[in-house]
């Protein structure tokens, strides 16, 4: 799954001065396509976000299909606790909370 590496000594320097590390090319191929069609075709994705200052996990393909109105009264409530100096709004496959039976996995 993970591809073979000559520059692994140099992604901690890397790291430790940028505060975070891209990797390019760091699964094989057919592995990296494999997992991006699942996580494509996957349907249980969690929205995570804040609400007034509270974690909050919605469906996203729910979500998606909010009205237009809905989705702005959303993005307005989201928008605000950014403002309010801290926010995060991203999309999670929560592996950890199914243990070991994932959905997801691409190759055995």
């Amino acid at each position: 799954m993970i591809a073979p590496r000559t520059d692994l000594a140099a992604l901690p320097e890397r790291f430790a001065s940028m505060g975070r590390v891209q990797i390019p090319g760091g699964a094989r191929p057919r592995f990296a396509e494999a997992l991006h069609q699942r996580m494509a075709d996957w349907k249980g994705w969690v929205l995570v976000t804040r609400i007034g200052g509270q974690r909050r996990d919605f469906d996203s393909a729910g979500m998606d299909k909010l009205d237009a109105d809905r989705r702005r009264a959303f993005d307005r409530l989201i928008a605000a606790d950014a403002r309010a100096g801290f926010q995060y709004l991203y999309d999670r496959h929560p592996v950890c909370d199914m243990g070991f039976d994932n959905p997801l996995r691409v190759l055995s």
